[in-house]
């Protein structure tokens, strides 16, 4: 029989073991935390409660809250433009910060995990975010980031995240990344895998595909908005009824108003391979530096499938489409129906763009050097 010294020497290297496992997993563990405290931080990562949603590849723009997600909701008023939400003040929305930085304002995310199931095709079926990896299946991290609050617009040949300014159009995303990169080393613009976290995030918190459904954000109109129409808004999400400007926990314009280029990604064209990177450094118009993904861009149609690549998480594309010219089924937006020649992407919908077919998983393709006066960009920034 072990004597109480053995037992208690047994328990402390079985604690320190379990620690390093879950270090490995990339949840923050100080190496000095006491063993007296490991029993009950595994209780807590154990507890911790999970968000979900299934039905990702189904016909219906509907989808199934799961796991502590299913009795959660949210409301919106038309009349003056507010969501209220469940989410709100629950993680990880409730421990985002708003951040005032030299280069404007932002909304800094915590490091959150994301379950993700796929069928054997690739393609998504169900997603779930939580503060930390609790139970089966595949889970993923996603470290700290900062969000522009507003798109961007220029001050000293710099991209910036204000309130009150005039949008920045009509350039390049070449010439943009450079503005975005001239705030310092920390700096990028938006791109593939930053957006689609955030995507993850909306389908978590409005069970719903069809993103017109919830917000449409400014469109169908003749003019831009300036940055700040959402200020007065009382709630964290929510859209003003008289411009349609929206906003996102904080994220002003996350639909409509301008387009905006997305970087990270070089597509190859409809039945070819898209070229994908998560690392700003590597952020070129070409093939260069950058992974394929392990599925092939679809034919046009409506978006009915996003693929899953477990080498490349969350540099997520299309993946399959079907033949519905109303667009009201599945993700009710258009694939990006294009050939190699137009390899560039840009997100969403514009102040002029029409409804069928436009929403928040559509993309529109350019050729590199190209611009237009309805897609601009955002700047976002690496945080710890």
């Amino acid at each position: 029989m072990n004597t109480l010294s053995e037992n208690i020497t047994q328990a402390i290297s079985d604690f320190n073991s379990i620690a390093q496992a879950i270090r490995e997993k990339g949840i923050d563990i100080p190496s000095n935390t006491p063993t007296s405290s490991y029993a009950g931080l595994i209780r807590n990562i154990k507890n911790q409660p999970v968000y979900g949603v299934s039905g990702l590849y189904q016909s219906s723009s509907e989808l199934l809250r799961t796991d502590d997600a299913a009795a959660l909701g949210y409301s919106i008023d038309n009349t003056n433009g507010t969501v209220e939400s469940d989410f709100d003040d629950l993680f990880p929305w409730s421990e985002t910060e708003i951040v005032n930085d030299t280069a404007g304002k932002f909304v800094k995310f915590p490091r959150m995990y994301f379950r993700i199931g796929t069928d054997g095709q690739n393609r998504l079926t169900d997603i779930a975010v939580s503060k930390y990896p609790s139970g089966a299946g595949d889970w993923y991290a996603v470290e700290p980031f900062m969000y522009g609050c507003y798109g961007g617009s220029e001050t000293d040949g710099k991209i910036v995240s204000v309130s009150g300014a005039v949008r920045k159009s009509n350039e390049s995303r070449a010439s943009y990344r450079t503005k975005c990169f001239a705030n310092g080393e920390d700096y990028f613009p938006i791109d593939l895998y930053h957006h689609t976290v955030l995507k993850f995030l909306w389908l978590i918190e409005f069970a719903e595909k069809d993103s017109k459904a919830i917000m449409k954000g400014r469109c169908q109109s003749s003019s831009k908005c300036n940055t700040g129409g959402t200020d007065s808004l009382q709630t964290p999400s929510g859209f003003d009824p008289v411009t349609g400007q929206m906003r996102y926990h904080y994220i002003e314009d996350f639909v409509g108003n301008l387009r905006e280029y997305i970087d990270g990604v070089f597509a190859g064209g409809i039945g070819r391979t898209n070229y994908v990177t998560a690392n700003p450094a590597d952020f070129t118009d070409s093939t260069a530096r950058k992974s394929t993904l392990c599925y092939t861009a679809p034919d046009a149609g409506c978006i009915s499938a996003i693929g899953w690549d477990y080498q490349n998480p969350f540099l997520c594309m299309p993946h399959t489409s079907v033949e519905n010219e109303n667009y009201n089924t599945y993700f009710c937006c258009r694939t990006n129906n294009y050939d190699g020649n137009y390899p560039l992407l840009a997100a969403g919908l514009d102040y002029s763009s029409a409804l069928q077919g436009f929403g928040l998983f559509r993309f529109n393709n350019f050729i590199p050097g190209g611009s237009s006066p309805t897609v601009g960009t955002r700047l976002l920034k690496k945080s710890s």
